[in-house]
């Protein structure tokens, strides 16, 4: 389990694109308020930077699917996000999120337009 800091959960949990997907989301996946949708998506997320550094990540990250069948979730924007991050060095995931929420990189428009630009990139993968 993931122990990130409540204040950016709480912060993410409004975000109008986490509201959105808690609304529209099938209960019966579990995950069913904030801190339990952006633990998934985190997870979901670092899965797949760990195996690109291990070289089985694949050319399509496999985040897309995951995150088309959510309705384009958080996921895409904290791979990406994250996976930018560590272009500057080794980081804590923990540290870095709380920065990410309270720096605006996991909120609002630029949430919405990092998730936008990833489906972007894979247009044949783009959620419905």
């Amino acid at each position: 389990m993931i122990r990130l800091s409540l204040i950016p959960l709480t912060r993410s949990g409004r975000d109008p694109l986490i509201a959105d997907k808690l609304k529209h989301h099938d209960p019966s996946f579990g995950y069913n308020n904030a801190s339990g949708y952006i633990e998934e998506d985190s997870v979901q997320a670092l899965e797949q930077v760990v195996s690109e550094e291990f070289g089985v990540g694949g050319q399509r990250p496999r985040v897309l699917a995951t995150a088309g069948r959510r309705r384009a979730s958080a996921r895409p924007a904290i791979y990406v996000e994250y996976k930018q991050a560590l272009t500057q060095g080794a980081q804590l995931y923990s540290k870095w999120f709380v920065h990410a929420v309270e720096s605006g990189d996991l909120r609002e428009a630029k949430l919405q337009n990092t998730v936008k630009d990833f489906f972007s990139a894979y247009p044949s993968q783009r959620s419905k």
